[in-house]
């Protein structure tokens, strides 16, 4: 996000000022043009009439008067040749102080952005590692409790609670660790396919519970250089989502191949398509198109935007289209 903003403000800066600075470049080169040129007319124009009052000299000056045009002309063309070329040069200089100012000017414009999102990230990061100790104590309390006193409501409250906010937790320290630029990238050679395959079969009783069947095409010995875990997190959300926004007794596709130097998945599902204006929100954090539905089921808004985030990670990118009541989800990998 910092480096598209960056790039926006130096693409900005930088069209701006050029226009500007070549526009007053080429007026100055113009109006300077044009003067010399009128100049010239002028002076043409001043002999051309001391000819004509010449009367019967007039024979005798035509060839002085030729000469002086052709030196004129001369002239003209000369210091328009100089313009243009210190035009050119002014121009050139112009533009390499131009992407020096617009480069430096859009860091510094960012700088104050990148800051405070990356203390964002580390506030994050160091809440959920310091909710996790007092979390697993009252975890850990509240089972001691259950097997003292047996089965309570309350403790059933508390559980379930504690639940929600580990899974929370968990999911945030995920976040942060992708976003982590500085993380060393342990990378290894996946099996796309495989993992397509073995993440849609762990889906099959939460399908059957919805009264949604999975449909695979996977293509095989689909691979790449990356990380298991990350893989099966979009595979997992992508596929989630779509069992539980899926229509009974419909059908989630979930589709895998190789075009070129890409990896394409797709998972599709039948259901009340996402409005237009919220499609690309439902990629930031902690957004819910059905805040009510999603409270209700412990959704917290952040499995598509992990899931971006861990696209963007592989330099490659997501999108959702919804047409003719069916919902995509496409996801391209770059596998160089």
């Amino acid at each position: 996000m910092i480096k598209k903003l960056k790039s926006k403000i130096f693409a900005l800066m930088m069209t701006s000022l050029s226009i500007i600075v070549l526009g007053i470049i080429i007026l100055f080169a113009f109006l300077n043009c044009t003067n010399t040129i009128n100049a010239s007319k002028m002076s043409i124009n001043r002999i051309t009439r001391m000819r004509d009052h010449a009367g019967f000299q007039g024979e005798r000056m035509n060839p002085e008067i030729e000469d002086f045009i052709n030196e004129e002309n001369e002239k003209v063309n000369k210091h328009i040749k100089i313009v243009i070329i210190f035009s050119s040069i002014v121009s050139g200089l112009s533009l390499l102080v131009i992407y020096s100012i617009s480069k430096k000017t859009s860091e510094i414009i960012v700088k104050p952005v990148y800051e405070t999102l990356e203390k964002q990230k580390q506030f994050i990061s160091d809440a959920s590692h310091e909710l996790k100790t007092p979390l697993a104590v009252i975890q850990a309390n509240t089972d001691v409790l259950e097997n003292e006193i047996g089965n309570n409501k309350w403790l059933t409250y508390i559980q379930n609670e504690t639940d929600s906010m580990d899974k929370l937790i968990n999911e945030l320290l995920l976040l942060a660790k992708i976003e982590n630029a500085d993380e060393v990238r342990n990378y290894e050679q996946i099996n796309v396919s495989e993992e397509v395959q073995v993440v849609s079969a762990m889906f099959e009783s939460m399908a059957y519970e919805k009264q949604v069947t999975i449909v695979t095409n996977i293509q095989d010995e689909v691979t790449i250089n990356g990380s298991r875990q990350e893989i099966e997190h979009i595979l997992s959300t992508l596929i989630d989502n779509a069992i539980k926004h899926c229509e009974p007794k419909k059908e989630v596709k979930v589709e895998l191949a190789k075009e070129k130097n890409n990896i394409i998945l797709q998972v599709k599902n039948v259901g009340e398509p996402i409005p237009e204006n919220q499609r690309d929100k439902i990629f930031e954090r902690f957004y819910r198109v059905d805040k009510s539905r999603n409270r209700s089921e412990k959704r917290y808004g952040l499995g598509l935007a992990i899931a971006k985030s861990t696209v963007q990670k592989y330099n490659g990118k997501i999108e959702v289209d919804c047409k003719d009541g069916v919902t995509s989800f496409k996801v391209v990998l770059p596998i160089g």
